[in-house]
């Protein structure tokens, strides 16, 4: 690469290497701006309250929680005990993977670590939870993203690994590609879906049904009209019974991605009162009835349909939604060349405003007056 720079250009050897030395020392992606905001033991009450799971930084690793009081406006953050969340974890702290879920009739938190999970109560306490592993499989191996029922008796999760020590179907060692759950305390895990991914899962209140994402495999005709490729890259919405049998399925592509583009639904909630549920498609939020019927974008009024949303999160009363936007909020860059010759841009993270809006997409309030540049999981508690 470097050769390639010194081909290309008249800049003496001593000034190119300063700059070169320059770029390598300064890194890539630039640190997330530090907040300094107040914290709290216990979550406020009475109070209308946001809670914010999400990384601590690219630096420091581990996992926040953030707390939005929008009764008086203020924003500060959960002081649970540092030793349950500073263990490094999966995903990074932009990743906005489902690593937490709130039970919204015990009021308790699940927070999922490396080989530990844990459950919060709103006073601050928590205690660990261990869960049941199907054949040998050593404690979490291959599980992620997870959802609580409403009164905390069961979790849903995802289940993709190999147990090496079960040879008996495959020599490579038992594959799971499963949608599974089992009580909070541990129990024998239950396989509600087999084979693909099944990522995102959230019950419906009355814990009778669970709404997943899975992969739908797709064809794709090469401009010669005569190559087919298949690839297991689209995303669906799956609405099914805990025995596994489908209720709908939706297909929510509203246009042909090239093959190289993954359709991705990222999150996906069930509203208070259980009659329909909203996700996230390509940024943009969607409603779609519990019977599959009505599938429809949200389109919110003040913000215009370029911005993206990272996360939301439904109201207790269902009437309104909170999420993560890029809409106002600013990219920060390092004009790092190196990076910029190898890939055609600089490397940015980009910013995301906290609003709140109708579900009908109008009344939209921002909440943030700083954008905020990690992956997160908005819980609208109270």
């Amino acid at each position: 690469m470097i050769e390639n720079i010194l081909r290309s250009t008249s800049i003496p050897f001593s000034m190119l290497l300063f700059f070169l030395l320059v770029n390598v020392c300064w890194g890539q992606f630039p640190d997330i701006p530090e907040k300094h905001l107040p914290t709290l033991k216990t979550i406020p009450s009475p109070a209308e309250i946001i809670l914010e799971v999400r990384g601590k930084s690219a630096k420091v690793k581990g996992v926040e929680i953030g707390i939005f009081n929008l009764t008086d406006g203020s924003e500060s953050t959960w002081d649970i005990p540092p030793q349950i969340l500073t263990p490094v974890i999966r995903q990074e702290p932009y990743s906005s993977a489902q690593r937490s879920s709130w039970a919204s009739q015990t009021g308790q938190l699940l927070l999922s670590l490396v080989d530990v999970i844990y459950l919060i109560n709103r006073d601050g306490s928590y205690s660990e939870v261990h869960f049941k592993m199907p054949g040998h499989l050593d404690p979490y191996n291959g599980m992620s993203t997870y959802a609580l029922t409403k009164d905390a008796k069961f979790v849903a999760y995802s289940l993709y690994t190999r147990d090496r020590n079960d040879k008996q179907e495959d020599k490579a060692g038992r594959l799971y590609l499963d949608l599974m759950y089992q009580k909070l305390e541990g129990s024998t895990p239950i396989s509600i879906a087999k084979g693909s991914d099944k990522y995102m899962p959230d019950w419906s209140p009355d814990g009778t049904k669970i709404a997943f994402r899975t992969t739908i495999e797709q064809t794709f005709i090469a401009s010669d009209n005569k190559t087919v490729s298949k690839v297991e890259s689209a995303k669906k919405l799956v609405i099914a019974d805990i025995s596994g049998q489908v209720i709908a399925s939706i297909d929510p592509q509203t246009k042909k991605m090239p093959l190289a583009f993954e359709a991705a639904i990222d999150e996906i909630r069930w509203d208070p009162s259980g009659n329909r549920l909203a996700f996230l498609y390509y940024g943009k939020l969607y409603l779609v009835n519990a019977d599959g019927s009505d599938f429809r974008p949200i389109e919110f009024k003040e913000i215009d349909k370029e911005s993206r949303i990272l996360s939301f999160a439904w109201s207790p009363s269902g009437k309104q939604v909170v999420f993560r936007s890029t809409y106002e909020a600013r990219e920060i860059c390092n004009y790092n060349f190196i990076y910029r010759f190898e890939v055609g841009r600089f490397p940015c993270r980009q910013g995301y405003h906290l609003f709140t809006s109708n579900i009908d997409g109008s009344n939209v309030k921002k909440l943030t007056d700083d954008p905020d540049y990690r992956g997160s999981q908005l819980f609208w508690i109270q």
